[in-house]
């Protein structure tokens, strides 16, 4: 189930929650991908614990190779060391703020760090609305990557960033 407590739909958000609720109601089972999102919709929608799971959309790494990591950061121009942030590039996902902010950081601290933005639509990121970042240098959309690459990714970032709010549960 996806469950998004924000105003992502806009004027029909009311509809969409309506809907979810009612899904929820005749579901046998309701997964989420956190349980911060787990605990906020079975208050939302009154949904009993007992009827919901929370299953990580990361996979756990099959083997944790430094050959598969070098392949992985190869293919993409990557060294290690950057920060990064996994998801899909939807409005509600706030991914402008982590450029934004990311920028200001980049200002604020005088040190170079690249920012990789990884996950469905990332690579389409409209690239005239970087806060002055240039592509390939300073963010790297990545678009769509494999589930085998995504431990890699993360193993290799020093840090991890969200500005989701449903997934960071601020």
């Amino acid at each position: 189930m996806a469950h998004e407590f924000t105003d992502a739909g806009g004027e029909v958000t009311p509809f969409l929650r309506k809907e979810v609720k009612t899904w929820a109601e005749l579901a046998d089972l309701v997964v989420f991908s956190s349980d911060t999102l787990r605990t906020q919709a079975e208050q939302v929608y009154q949904i009993d614990h007992r009827k919901t799971r929370r299953i990580y959309l990361c996979p756990a790494p099959k083997k944790k190779t430094a050959q598969n990591a070098e392949k992985v950061l190869r293919r993409y121009g990557l060294e290690g060391g950057y920060i990064f942030t996994l998801g899909w590039a939807a409005r509600h996902k706030r991914v402008q703020t982590i450029i934004e902010g990311f920028s200001q950081f980049r200002k604020d601290t005088n040190r170079y760090v690249p920012l990789v933005i990884a996950g469905p639509a990332t690579k389409d990121l409209p690239t005239n609305d970087l806060f002055g970042l240039v592509p390939n240098r300073d963010v790297f959309a990545l678009g769509y990557v494999e589930d085998d690459e995504v431990p890699a990714l993360y193993q290799n970032a020093s840090v991890v960033v969200t500005a989701s709010v449903s997934e960071a549960g601020l």
